[in-house]
C-alpha cells in the first residue's frame, strides 16, 4: 500500500480540512495517509521517513523529521 504524508505548518489554521479531506480521499484510492501538523509532525516520523510521497506545508520542520 502507498504512503502519503501530509504536514500542515503556519500555526495549523488549514490542518481539519486537510486531516478530513486526506482521510476520505485515502480511502477510495486505497492510500495509508498520515495528516499531521508541523509541530507534531516527530511523533510520525517513522511512517514520514517510509513515505512514497510527501506534502509539506510550513517553513520549517522540527529537528529529526
Amino acid at each position: 500500500m502507498k504512503k502519503l504524508v501530509f504536514i500542515i505548518g503556519y500555526g495549523g489554521a488549514a490542518f481539519p480540512l486537510v486531516a478530513k479531506a486526506a482521510g476520505e480521499e485515502c480511502k477510495t484510492l486505497g492510500l495509508e495517509c498520515v495528516a499531521s501538523t508541523d509541530a507534531t509532525a516527530p511523533q510520525y516520523r517513522q511512517f514520514i521517513a517510509s513515505a512514497d510521497a510527501i506534502f509539506i506545508y510550513s517553513h520549517q520542520l522540527p529537528d529529526g523529521v
